[in-house]
């Protein structure tokens, strides 16, 4: 029988002296044992601390950083664009030329190129005057011709005309060429076709003034009077 029901004054205890009953007034006490409870310690589970967000100090840093990180790739990005655009509007231009030559050989009857500052135009001109509209183009967005020399000639308006002879050959002829970030000028040699890129204006004027005269001298006295 249990001790506890079989004396009613007896009461649970919570401090008891070894293992045995004391009296508390009265009454009888038996100890009472209580299994430890568990603590985060021995599960090895630990207080979630709070979390720390950010200041406003350091998002705008971080927002200052993206930004300049965003700007600097953005120009990059710009500049390698206009340098392709460049080159595509310098490679026009020469495939322009080279083709112009290969029609006139090729009919026979000698072309034009005609450049047409105005309009900002490249066109070619072919038949026995030479003044039926084979090819046009446009210069790319933002591109134009500034000026256009053959010999002595200087033209900065309205047309200028390359004239090409059945032979493929025409008379030494430089373009300025402007753009966004560009100012170059391009010369083809008369005999060949071949194209070189001046480093200034100077250079130009003595290249047209070499090419020139090399040119006259080796044409045929009958192809003088038309490419002049």
């Amino acid at each position: 029988m249990n001790r506890a029901a079989a004396n009613p004054n007896s009461l649970p205890c919570t401090q008891g002296r070894g293992q045995g009953e004391r009296l508390i007034g009265e009454r009888r006490c038996l100890p009472v044992r209580f299994s430890p409870q568990p603590s985060s310690l021995s599960t090895g589970e630990t207080e979630a601390e709070p979390r720390r967000g950010f200041t406003l100090v350091e998002l705008m840093v971080v927002i200052l950083i993206m930004a300049l990180l965003a700007s600097a790739v953005a120009l990059s990005f710009d500049g390698r664009l206009k340098a392709a655009r460049a080159r595509d509007a310098v490679e026009q231009l020469r495939t322009f030329d080279a083709m112009a030559r290969l029609a006139a050989v090729r009919d026979g009857t000698g072309a034009r190129i005609v450049f047409d500052l105005s309009a900002n135009t490249l066109s070619r001109r072919q038949g026995r005057d030479a003044d039926v509209l084979a090819s046009q183009v446009s210069w790319p967005v933002g591109y134009w011709i500034e000026e256009v020399r053959q010999g002595s000639q200087t033209t900065g308006s309205g047309e200028a005309s390359i004239v090409i002879s059945p032979l493929g050959i025409s008379s030494t002829y430089a373009v300025r060429l402007m753009g966004p970030n560009l100012d170059q000028w391009i010369l083809f040699a008369g005999l060949t076709g071949a194209m070189t890129l001046p480093a200034n204006e100077e250079t130009v004027a003595a290249l047209l003034a070499k090419q020139s005269r090399a040119s006259q001298a080796s044409l045929p006295q009958s192809l003088r009077h038309d490419l002049d």
